[in-house]
């Protein structure tokens, strides 16, 4: 955006212009419309979001850490409690943490 004190002097010599017949208006909307979108006065991404990226992801890798140690803990519970020779439930579990994360991991960066 043009700062208040460059479009009032643009007014001011649009103005003195006018009267003495330089411009027509038309010259002075696409003067004044170029100017409000040069490049060095867009908008620049905020730090806060290329740093979000970063944290959605880390967020991401502890969510399947924990998804993967509650069902190991639930596993070994499970075969304790039911007393089985090997760790059927613990293998189980770990499988179905493994596909649901990687199943909410992909379908959470196709999201985007």
């Amino acid at each position: 955006m043009v700062s208040d004190r460059a479009r009032v002097s643009i007014q001011a010599a649009f103005i003195f212009a006018q009267q003495k017949s330089l411009f027509k208006m038309s010259t002075f909307v696409k003067i004044s419309a170029s100017m409000e979108n040069t490049p060095e006065q867009e908008k620049k991404p905020s730090r806060g979001d290329s740093i979000k990226p970063y944290v959605k992801y880390s967020g991401m890798a502890f969510q399947m850490i924990g998804a993967m140690v509650l069902a190991a803990l639930a596993g070994r519970w499970l075969d304790g409690y039911t007393g089985t020779e090997k760790p059927w439930f613990t293998i189980v579990l770990l499988l179905v943490a493994v596909v649901g994360t990687m199943v909410l991991t992909i379908l959470s960066i196709n999201k985007k």
